[in-house]
């Protein structure tokens, strides 16, 4: 999860297990806000704007109902959005790496997010921003150029 003063957490899923809905509603979910809470215990997740991708253990009714029962505004995914620039340029500072246990690759994902500059989640939320607002510019049409 981050923000746009950088991240607060990391929840990694155990066991190479597959994202489900059930996971997300009763494990990421759960934990994702409770960090939030404690890095904001005078608000908690009162007045945060959840973004997230629209794969379908995101979508799934239980965690729509979750979400609503938050508190937490959500902030609609259009088709074809572009990615959140985190998990790339994570995944190309561990391309080609080995590691010998999950823990360990976990470890240095963490390493690598926490060390990101600051600036550079506010640059991408202020670029994901300006993109949100060409798309809407554009009637929704996403598949046009955004630049």
């Amino acid at each position: 999860m981050n923000t746009l003063n950088g991240p607060v957490g990391v929840i990694p899923l155990e066991d190479h297990r597959t994202v489900t809905s059930q996971w997300y509603c009763e494990v990421c979910l759960p934990q994702a806000f409770e960090e939030l809470s404690n890095e904001r215990p005078s608000t908690g997740v009162r007045g945060i704007l959840f973004y997230q991708d629209n794969a379908p253990a995101h979508t799934a009714a239980r965690i729509m109902d979750y979400l609503t029962n938050s508190g937490v505004q959500m902030l609609p995914h259009p088709p074809y959005s572009p990615d959140l620039f985190l998990f790339p340029t994570v995944k190309k500072m561990l391309r080609g790496r080995r590691f010998q246990t999950a823990d360990e690759a976990v470890e240095e994902f963490r390493r690598i997010f926490f060390d990101l500059p600051q600036d550079a989640f506010f640059n991408w939320f202020k670029s994901w921003f300006d993109r949100m607002c060409k798309c809407i510019g554009m009637g929704g049409n996403t598949l046009k150029k955004y630049k």
